[in-house]
């Protein structure tokens, strides 16, 4: 008997289980080593509970956690604040109730696996950068158990006395330190996706900076190592012109600055409020493609200042910063908007080809509303969600209100795997018809689906599970039917005895 007692007291003691909650702010100080590619961190969260559940930080097991407050309440001989380490968890009990804020320190250190990596430059200087991806936040920094929450952030990153810091928000002051380093200080009030937070240091300069006096203009900065100021110059020399399309498009800038900057990490690009990272390795030759710049710029207005909320909308926010550079790309003498679509096709359809579906998805959209309704769309949908996120059904309901009829059934209809018709070709009297059938559960709808039979433009109204369109000006019967690519639809074409 005495045993049953002992486990239902324990069970009585223990902690609510982890549960989900909101952070408000994040307070960084990190301290990338000098040689390796050892990072000293610690993180204080001020957290809105959702529930009396414990607080739940994922940090990868590479850091080892060295001490955690809890409302600023020291450790002493006495009393120690108690916590969990599980795998990639950090779990933190507490007393409080749902509608209480609570605020954690987290001081750990170890090396960095991925994210925030210390390293040398290509010229074998030393620097430290990384973040910008929800991929890798927790290889680094402590984020939320939600990979869509938002938060204000405040900076403190030691770095040489000669390396720059860079990081999201307002410069606030430089603290020198005794032994040739130097504390940078930023701070950001807009909240923004935890998991997207970055920072870089190294030995920069400023290659460019917009004019003082441009009315209005995106103040944009570019950054590079030294010996890399050339390709910077020659890659974004008009990073000017790109953020003041996306501006003229999508509404004002969000935020105060945008700083362009290499970065020695293995990504092409990651990006976080006001600044963007290219990998070193680009500016080996010509820095990197303007349709790369222009795809991180467009994220600071969706993807950075409006994010998606949910696992459903990720994927479209995914494409957003694509498909809006493959516009800008198209308005500047590059690739028209469908023949950049129709060389992205096959990654589209591929198994690892979510972004660029995402990016087929609004080029579907963009063919249903129609250029001038979606451009309004997309500037409404900032208006209306700016420092905040976005769900797939208010993605829906803005462009819906845009077009003036309901477009919402082009992102539900994406949400599953490309849709797939079977056709083939039937011979009645004297003409034939092609035949389209909806492959799996239920129907699709592509109104003005545009198909090439033997190389002859055919437009089919596909609505249902089957469809039928006469085949004008054919002879002979059909063995060949494609998309062409003027079309807006992405489907998988499968011939059919």
């Amino acid at each position: 008997m005495l045993p049953a007692i002992l486990l239902l007291q324990v069970a009585a003691a223990a902690p609510p289980s982890p549960a989900t909650h909101d952070a408000l702010s994040y307070d960084i100080t990190l301290v990338p080593s000098d040689t390796g590619t050892h990072i000293l961190g610690e993180v204080q969260t001020t957290w809105r509970l959702r529930s009396a559940g414990a607080v739940s930080a994922l940090l990868d097991s590479s850091m080892r956690v060295v001490r955690v407050l809890v409302d600023g309440k020291p450790n002493t001989r006495l009393s120690r604040t108690m916590y969990g380490r599980s795998g990639a968890d950090v779990v933190v009990p507490h007393e409080k109730e749902a509608g209480d804020t609570l605020s954690t320190r987290i001081r750990y250190h170890g090396f960095a696996r991925a994210g925030v990596v210390p390293g040398p430059t290509r010229a074998g200087e030393r620097g430290a950068a990384g973040g910008g991806s929800p991929a890798t936040a927790r290889f680094w920094l402590p984020v939320p158990d939600d990979p869509d929450d938002r938060a204000t952030v405040r900076w403190s990153v030691q770095a040489p006395i000669a390396d720059r810091v860079l990081a999201s928000g307002e410069l606030v002051g430089i603290d020198t330190l005794p032994y040739q380093h130097a504390t940078w200080h930023y701070q950001l009030s807009h909240p923004v996706p935890v998991a997207r937070l970055a920072v870089a240091a190294g030995p920069y300069v400023t290659v460019l900076r917009s004019a003082e006096a441009c009315g209005g203009c995106v103040p944009v900065e570019v950054w590079s190592y030294r010996t890399d100021s050339a390709a910077a110059a020659r890659a974004f020399r008009r990073a000017d012109d790109i953020a003041g399309w996306f501006t003229r498009l999508l509404g004002p800038f969000p935020y105060a600055r945008l700083v362009h900057a290499e970065a020695a990490i293995p990504d092409d690009a990651v990006s976080s409020a006001e600044m963007a990272l290219y990998g070193q390795d680009a500016f080996a030759a010509a820095g990197p493609a303007e349709t790369l710049i222009a795809r991180e710029t467009a994220r600071q207005w969706l993807g950075i200042a409006v994010s998606p909320d949910s696992a459903a909308a990720r994927q479209l926010f995914e494409g957003l910063p694509r498909y809006l550079a493959a516009m800008w790309q198209a308005s500047a003498g590059g690739p028209s908007l469908a023949a950049a679509m129709h060389a992205i096709a096959d990654s589209a359809l591929g198994a690892e080809g979510g972004a660029w579906r995402g990016a087929w998805t609004l080029h579907e959209l963009r063919g249903v509303m129609g250029d001038s309704a979606f451009a309004s769309g997309l500037r409404a949908l900032v208006a209306e969600r700016r420092e905040g996120t976005a769900s797939l059904d208010q993605v829906a309901r803005v462009m819906s209100d845009a077009s003036g009829r309901d477009v919402g059934w082009v992102l539900r209809q994406a949400q599953g795997e490309v849709p797939a018709l079977g056709w083939k070709v039937e011979r009645k009297g004297g003409s034939y018809r092609l035949h389209l059938r909806s492959v799996g559960a239920g129907g699709v709808r592509m109104p003005g689906l545009r198909l090439l039979v033997e190389g002859k433009l055919v437009r089919a109204d596909v609505a249902g599970p089957e469809t039928a369109v006469a085949l004008k000006g054919i002879r002979r019967p059909p063995t060949r039917v494609e998309l062409d690519p003027a079309g807006t639809w992405l489907v998988r074409l499968q011939r059919e005895d």
